[in-house]
């Protein structure tokens, strides 16, 4: 898998709170949406970071399994060891998944903003389109995945041999790569598929629907942001 997006990668189109195309506002001013300054040095150890790309999405429960190694680490090229950027998981077709290791070394995944896929063309800020025409590939638009491995400035500067992180870099590629949906589990029902990040995403997702409601009362024209309870490559419902 690990798909290289190297046009989108060389435009700089990183996903929403790392700027690029993803940083647009939704209004369509252009502007990154950033949280300080410790933000900032994240965003720019990332865009320099080894990256892992899919354009399928990840198996919730394989993907979680994965990332509990990140507190635990097994060797210690891997101690200190950062995962940033973005995800596509199967059972949340609608948002983003915000990857994120704190202070702890936990890594989690966090609920982001709707993928452009979702929202209707007439609502896109202009020149998106041309934007991010890179990033998008049907039948699933722009969601994908980019993952960000980082390591700490020790690891760079001598505690770690150079072929010891290319060792760790090839192991977490193949174990990444590992947590993607396979062809065979397209058809697989959404219930059907162990999610552990479902209950922290559930309040936001409870938000999104009271918004999507509000919405329909304000205007006649809205979109569906919630996925029909078939397959993990369902159909949205546009209603106009």
């Amino acid at each position: 898998m690990a798909v290289t997006l190297s046009a989108a990668a060389a435009a700089g189109s990183l996903p929403r709170k790392w700027g690029g195309v993803f940083g647009q506002e939704r209004g369509g001013d252009g502007c990154a949406t950033g949280r300080g300054d410790v933000e900032s040095v994240a965003v720019e150890e990332a865009e320099e970071a080894p990256k892992f790309r899919a354009v399928r999405p990840f198996h919730p429960g394989r993907l979680h399994a994965a990332l509990q190694r990140l507190a635990s680490p097994d060797v210690p090229e891997e101690r200190g060891l950062r995962l940033e950027g973005i995800a596509w998981l199967a059972t949340q077709p609608n948002l983003q998944g915000l990857v994120s290791t704190n202070e702890a070394g936990a890594c989690v995944v966090e609920p982001g903003d709707p993928w452009w896929a979702v929202i209707p063309r007439s609502k896109w800020p202009e020149g998106l389109e041309d934007a991010i025409a890179p990033l998008w590939h049907e039948p699933h638009g722009d969601r994908q995945s980019e993952v960000a491995l980082v390591w700490p400035d020790d690891a760079a500067e001598g505690r770690c041999t150079p072929s010891a992180l290319h060792a760790a870099r090839e192991r977490w590629f193949a174990t990444l790569e590992a947590c993607v949906m396979k062809p065979s589990e397209d058809e697989l029902p959404l219930d059907e598929l162990d999610d552990p990040f479902a209950d922290a995403w559930a309040p936001v997702l409870r938000e999104a629907a009271e918004q999507e409601r509000l919405a329909k009362i304000a205007d006649d024209s809205y979109y569906v942001l919630a996925p029909t309870p078939t397959n993990v490559f369902a159909e949205f419902r546009f209603i106009t």
